[in-house]
């Protein structure tokens, strides 16, 4: 469902910041990458993380669940990318809160991030500990 704002997101803000997504599955064949990149047109690089490094590290609980971080890996924003979707399996009409670009903003200008944190409504990731 957010394929299109992730690849929007990664135009936008590619040559300011590194991005990429990750997969946190711990089960993943080539063939199934391939499709699922193909099917959601990701532009994005994508991180298989089958061994779960990165999601240990972020402390990942959910997908989709967005993270910025500083230059020594501090989060400085993580949870929803926008408040379109309310509940699970519901999404609104209108978004009218664009969390994860307006970070993104604040970060680049060196400013405080005022909502630094939201709880990410999605899929349990399923951890191998």
């Amino acid at each position: 469902s957010y394929s299109k704002t992730i690849n929007e997101l990664y135009e936008l803000y590619k040559d300011s910041i590194d991005c990429y997504g990750f997969l946190p599955s711990t089960v993943f064949s080539r063939e199934k990458i391939d499709l699922f990149i193909k099917n959601n047109d990701f532009t994005i690089p994508l991180i298989v993380d089958t061994n779960q490094i990165l999601t240990e590290f972020l402390d990942a609980r959910i997908t989709p669940e967005c993270f910025l971080l500083d230059e020594n890996l501090n989060t400085k924003y993580q949870g929803l990318i926008d408040d379109w979707v309310k509940d699970l399996g519901r999404k609104g009409q209108y978004i009218n809160e664009n969390y994860l670009n307006e970070a993104i903003i604040t970060y680049l200008a060196n400013d405080t991030i005022i909502i630094n944190k939201t709880n990410a409504i999605g899929c349990i990731i399923e951890r191998l500990k």
